[in-house]
């Protein structure tokens, strides 16, 4: 029996979850507090899930273009990113909060 066909239980077994985000993810962090995680888009958008509640997706658009990066912050539940408008941004619990574009 080959790899493939032992493996087969995992495709035919119901785990995790799944969503289309329509467009390319780019980058997928674990908040610090492990209790949530982000997708970073193409489109600017980035999506936030809890995992106690994987229903409750949220998503906020964060830039005017492609995000290009995405980290996980200091704060325990946050995240920051920087996209192709020259932004970074810091995303807190709810909503992204502080921009600071590039100098010209």
């Amino acid at each position: 029996m080959s790899q493939t066909d032992s493996a087969r239980f995992l495709l035919d077994t119901p785990r995790g979850t799944q969503r289309a985000l329509d467009a390319f993810v780019i980058a997928a962090r674990f908040s610090r507090d492990s209790r949530q995680v982000a997708f970073a888009l193409g489109d600017g958008t980035l999506h936030r899930v809890a995992l106690a509640d994987p229903s409750d997706w949220r998503a906020s658009t964060v830039h005017d273009g492609a995000v290009q990066g995405l980290a996980t912050d200091t704060t325990p539940d946050g995240f920051v990113s920087g996209g192709d408008d020259g932004a970074f941004r810091r995303i807190g619990p709810t909503v992204p909060s502080a921009t600071s574009p590039r100098s010209a």
